[in-house]
């Protein structure tokens, strides 16, 4: 019953995530004991939980298309509540893997999201918080590759020492008071350290930051292009206009170094900011991003945007009519 935006939008939810799974399970299962930190060693928990995540996902889904539909909302508010019906449709989707793949096979998965608004800087949402199921898929296919220097590992024995490097430490948490520029070119790969036969032996020396913000790029840059296809196939050749997510995505790499530039200069002077500052900014800043790159082609220059809110009611509207019978 569903319309074919909303089932291509689910296909290309759901892509990358058994891949993720297998990638995780693989990473957990040769990590050395005593090193546990880093999103691998997250437990989204058992079937029931996220079970429970997918009832309360489906509900602020439900939520914001019903906002969006019926309620006339300034632009901006209306971009908003977007961001957060993607939220609610994408753990939606994974939720629904997880549980299956959680309650037959028993394993354990790496929470996809973890409630990306209490992200203290662009960096940790992208790195932490957003879509971990891409985020640790991208360490291990581009991350680790250059920043090692070579394609594939050339052994999968822990290190005698730990490797003095930023990536080799636990990123920063959401209590974290701030971050070097560094970090912020690291964080956003940085969801898998800690693991011993996933941790990548790092460039050292004065070009380690040069490596890292060049891995940094090469994550956005294929990750736009990634959307770029995905735009492609939900719009077609009539509506799509080529540039404007793999726009969104590049301009991330420089909003986050200079976030980490300021971040380590207002350390270095003893300057902490409020965390709710810290929310409110980068909010501000991603959701100007998201008006200029993100919604223009899904909303200004064609109409996929409502009709996937049109589509979403529509289901709802159908499931709740098939209840009304089965309780009549």
């Amino acid at each position: 019953m569903c319309g074919d935006t909303t089932c291509n939008l689910v296909i290309g939810a759901c892509m990358p995530y058994a891949a993720q799974t297998v990638h995780a399970c693989v990473c957990r299962a040769g990590a050395a004991s005593g090193a546990k930190s880093g999103r691998l060693h997250d437990d989204a928990g058992m079937a029931s939980k996220t079970l429970k995540s997918f009832v309360i996902n489906a509900s602020l889904l439900t939520a914001c298309t019903f906002a969006l539909s019926s309620l006339s909302l300034p632009k901006v508010a209306q971009y908003y509540i977007y961001c957060y019906a993607l939220y609610g449709f994408l753990t939606l989707a994974m939720d629904s893997a997880a549980t299956l793949l959680i309650a037959l096979l028993d394993l354990h998965i790496v929470p996809p999201f973890d409630r990306p608004w209490r992200s203290l800087s662009l960096a940790e949402f992208w790195g932490r918080r957003w879509n971990n199921t891409i985020s640790l898929s991208m360490r291990a296919i581009v991350y680790d590759p250059i920043m090692e220097g070579q394609l594939f590992k050339t052994t999968m024995a822990a290190p005698a020492e730990p490797i003095p490097s930023a990536a080799a430490a636990p990123p920063a948490g959401p209590e974290a008071d701030g971050s070097t520029a560094g970090d912020a070119a690291e964080q956003y790969k940085s969801s898998t350290a800690g693991s011993t036969t996933c941790q990548p032996h790092q460039r050292r020396g004065h070009l380690s930051y040069a490596w890292k913000a060049l891995a940094t790029i090469a994550i956005f840059t294929i990750s736009g292009l990634e959307h770029e296809w995905f735009l492609y196939l939900m719009l077609g050749p009539g509506e799509y206009l080529p540039g404007y997510w793999l726009a969104f995505f590049l301009v991330q790499v420089p909003l986050m170094l200079g976030e980490g530039l300021l971040l380590k200069q207002l350390k270095s002077a003893g300057i902490q900011l409020p965390k709710l500052l810290r929310i409110a900014a980068w909010q501000v800043v991603l959701t100007a991003c998201a008006y200029a790159f993100w919604y223009p082609p899904v909303e200004v220059h064609s109409d996929m945007a409502p009709r996937a809110v049109a589509a979403v009611n529509r289901n709802v509207h159908w499931l709740l009519q098939g209840v009304q019978q089965l309780g009549g």
